[in-house]
């Protein structure tokens, strides 16, 4: 159960509502409860939007750290599946992350590399030398930027998920 009452629908500002939400006719439960802070909801679409619109990194290597770092949400897990299959995921990959397992033989080795920085970035003990070495052999420096990136944007929104209890959609 959500530890704060969603907000009714009809007191979110229209600037509180996203682009994506205002398409699909739908309010996320994470808008209705973060629309309490005013802008919030905007920003942390724009965040996601400049995640979506590089293209440094394969879109099945972004899943692979976006699934990674959301595999403690269930809310968030849920609210992204779609698009993480989208992106190339498969269920067995899927369920390799969430037992945290980035040996899996279907991963990449890119995405191996990616799952082990993003495991490690998300324990909040800092990457050890050698994971870091691994990842500058295998992506740029704006590649481990945005690794970086999205480690900090989807892990923050999975643990204000687990935080704040979203309850799933309905």
């Amino acid at each position: 159960m959500a530890r704060l009452e969603l907000l009714d629908t009809s007191v979110l500002l229209e600037s509180d509502i996203t682009e994506e939400e205002a398409r699909a006719g739908s309010i996320l439960n994470r808008t209705r409860t973060i629309a309490r802070v005013p802008g919030f909801a905007k920003a942390l679409e724009a965040v996601e939007s400049a995640i979506k619109r590089s293209d440094s990194l394969e879109p099945i290597v972004k899943a692979t750290v976006i699934a990674s770092v959301v595999r403690r949400s269930p809310y968030e897990l849920d609210r992204l599946r779609n698009s993480l299959i989208d992106s190339g995921l498969t269920s067995d990959m899927l369920e390799a992350i969430e037992e945290e397992d980035w040996t899996e033989s279907s991963f990449s080795d890119a995405q191996k590399i990616a799952f082990q920085f993003s495991m490690m970035y998300d324990a909040g003990h800092g990457v050890t030398a050698q994971t870091y070495t691994d990842v500058s052999k295998e992506f740029s420096e704006t590649q481990i930027v945005e690794l970086a990136a999205i480690c900090g944007h989807y892990g923050g929104l999975a643990r204000m998920a687990i935080a704040l209890s979203f309850d799933a959609e309905k």
